[in-house]
């Protein structure tokens, strides 16, 4: 009985070596993905980005700011920091946790519009973060979301027994496979697809204005014009709502209208802070510029990265 006592001991050790050893295997193979999600998480984490501007933004930021367009035209390294599908708090989740080893911008752009201010209680794209599961850092910003990464069983390589995709992933990364989805560069994500009316974003929008429920939004207005508050007391802020596109925009003027006004009044109480409204600019009517009713193509993105850097330029 002892020896098989010892056996079996021996058969879990080795059990709970593989399956760490696996983990990290697979950890370091996501993170090495040239241009991926997870390794930009990782550069942020490690504080290798240090940009001088630094943009912030949900999809619409993802998509519309081209920080190489931008950084060329203001002569300074720039970094879209954007969380894609993210609203104000996990935006500022984000920044935070690059704050902790990156240095402290020059610029922040905040892209604005209806969805800016709109709650997030679970973590959108924890997904992303999965090789980060263990880290301190990580769990500081982020455990407080609903999700299950951070569950305290998700471990090592269980937290990638969800979804094996992941593991054929790191797997790929780990033996310098090429994965070809990863597309991002500094952060911005170009979208080469043609113009589709995007009914969902419309619906949403128009119920939202029928319903005049503006309350929440205009409560997390306020909270969003303390963070930029306190960001310029380090930084110059610039807050820009961008072009929406003109369907999009018909609908909510009189919203529009209150929350633009808020921020003109932002900009004149803060002198490191400036409010640029762009949404009703002629580039909303053309379809051209947009792969959607709500974010700007390829196209779109190189035209307003080109028109804001007059704004941005000291």
């Amino acid at each position: 009985m002892k020896h098989f006592l010892k056996y079996l001991a021996v058969i879990c050790a080795l059990t709970v070596v593989f399956w760490i050893g696996a983990g990290k295997m697979v950890d370091h193979g996501l993170i090495k993905l040239e241009n991926s999600r997870y390794q930009e998480w990782d550069n942020i984490a490690r504080g290798t980005i240090n940009a001088e501007v630094v943009i912030l933004g949900s999809s619409r930021g993802v998509s519309g700011y081209n920080p190489q367009i931008i950084g060329a035209g203001l002569n300074k390294k720039a970094y879209n920091l954007s969380y894609d599908a993210g609203s104000y708090a996990l935006q500022a989740s984000k920044f935070n946790l690059y704050l902790e080893n990156n240095k402290t911008p020059e610029l922040i752009i905040q892209n604005i519009d209806f969805t800016h201010f709109a709650a997030n209680d679970s973590l959108i794209g924890e997904n992303n973060m999965l090789p980060f599961r263990e880290n301190d850092l990580f769990k500081t910003h982020f455990a407080g979301y609903e999700n299950h990464i951070f569950e305290p069983w998700n471990l090592f390589s269980i937290k990638y027994t969800r979804n094996f995709r992941f593991i054929r992933k790191g797997l790929y990364g780990y033996f310098s496979i090429y994965d070809g989805h990863n597309i991002h560069k500094d952060g911005f994500v170009a979208n080469d697809e043609a113009f589709k009316k995007d009914k969902r974003n419309l619906v949403a929008l128009k119920k939202t204005v029928e319903a005049r429920s503006y309350a929440y939004l205009l409560r997390n207005v306020e909270t969003v014009k303390k963070s930029m508050a306190t960001y310029s007391l380090k930084s110059e802020v610039v807050v820009v709502w961008a072009p929406e596109y003109i369907e999009r925009y018909a609908l909510a003027p009189e919203l529009h209208a209150i929350i633009s006004a808020q921020f003109r009044t932002l900009a004149s109480q803060h002198s490191n802070i400036t409010f640029i409204d762009l949404s009703d600019h002629a580039m909303g009517k053309e379809a051209v510029n947009f792969y959607d009713t709500f974010h700007l193509n390829s196209t779109g993105s190189s035209k307003f990265s080109t028109l804001l850097v007059p704004y941005l330029a000291p």
